[in-house]
């Protein structure tokens, strides 16, 4: 494969991060394709119909296609480009069993996917203690990896283990698949989860939002954000670690803490990457809406509501200022004055 530059991996250079969410913008509403047929031909009454549902059914393949090539082609780059590489994440002498000494050889924290958590715990000490002793900067010579390689390594890890089935299955029954998914939506890799099924999918994140709405409403916004894992009723840890999909419905409350803790890191170094590496005004519509979801800043009712609407597609109904705006504020105040995870859900 043919590099771009000496320094910087084709990977990091070409990969969009986009590649990496569904591809919503995919999606075109039941009346788009009707005006679209009728500027071809006057067609009317039932061959009007099917052939609008004709097209309507190759826009649900094209979607889920995207959506599964996305999880293959993320993998093979990261296999290739990441993976396979001796790439050193940290620099000065926070790496894994690093000595100090400032020699590359002592640095031993190699990109695996299988040491994922790690990657991420190292990173998060990395980003803690760099901004600690006040020389955390927004260079690429303390931490190395981009936004891109960590978003798609966090969202990839889940959906090469789902791909096999959900492709198997769509594979035979294409379309007609969809009611399955919509009864099972857990079968669906993440870069796959169609709109439509998004109250499914999400069910749980929307209930719990409700439900914290009614835990948070007594107290200050000071008193729910420096809440960490440890110090949450278990309630409000439940129905937080729900509404950004952590951890299973019957978890214990002592996993949940440990899993939601493992978020928190992984929010810490995605808040720093992400502010390295453009900050905000360099995300699409797309990367907002879902970097919003993964903090739970997303209002569910609203969503709910712009899904039922049959003019707009869910991509064209985003309030793409309102979550640029709350993802900002949302930045501003992650790890200062002693908020922790209760940040997460607050707008």
């Amino acid at each position: 494969m043919k590099r771009v530059s000496h320094s910087v991996p084709v990977f990091v250079q070409r990969r969009s991060i986009v590649s990496s969410v569904p591809p919503v913008h995919l999606i075109q509403t039941r009346k788009s394709i009707t005006n679209q047929v009728l500027l071809e031909k006057s067609y009317s009454g039932v061959r009007l119909k099917a052939v609008v549902l004709f097209r309507l059914a190759k826009v649900y393949l094209k979607f889920f296609k995207e959506g599964m090539g996305s999880i293959w082609t993320n993998y093979k780059d990261l296999r290739s480009e990441v993976y396979s590489r001796n790439l050193f994440l940290v620099v000065n002498g926070l790496a894994a069993n690093d000595m100090g000494t400032g020699d590359a050889r002592d640095q031993k924290l190699y990109l695996k996917n299988s040491s994922l958590p790690q990657v991420v715990d190292e990173l998060a000490t990395a980003v803690s203690c760099l901004e600690n002793s006040g020389s955390l900067d927004l260079s690429r010579e303390q931490i190395k990896i981009s936004r891109a390689q960590f978003q798609t390594m966090l969202r990839t890890r889940g959906d090469v283990f789902k791909l096999p089935l959900f492709a198997l299955l769509f594979g035979i029954f294409e379309e007609f698949s969809l009611p399955l998914y919509y009864i099972f939506p857990g079968l669906m890799p993440f870069t796959c989860v169609f709109p439509a099924f998004m109250k499914t999918y999400y069910g749980r994140s929307i209930k719990a939002q409700r439900r914290l709405a009614e835990l948070r409403k007594e107290r200050t916004f000071d008193e729910i954000a420096v809440q960490n894992p440890f110090t949450m009723t278990e309630e409000e840890l439940r129905s937080v670690c729900d509404l950004i999909k952590v951890g299973a419905p019957f978890s214990s409350a002592d996993g949940l803490r440990a899993q939601l803790l493992q978020k928190y890191k992984e929010l810490i170094v995605d808040t720093h990457l992400l502010l390295r590496d453009g900050g905000v005004d360099k995300l699409d519509r797309l990367e907002v809406f879902f970097t919003c979801l993964d903090r739970g800043l997303v209002d569910w009712e609203q969503v709910l509501y712009q899904l039922k609407d049959r003019e707009k597609t869910l991509y064209e109904s985003l309030d793409e200022t309102l979550m640029r705006e709350r993802l900002r504020a949302h930045l501003e105040r992650f790890g200062k004055h002693g908020y922790n995870v209760g940040l997460v859900g607050l707008f």
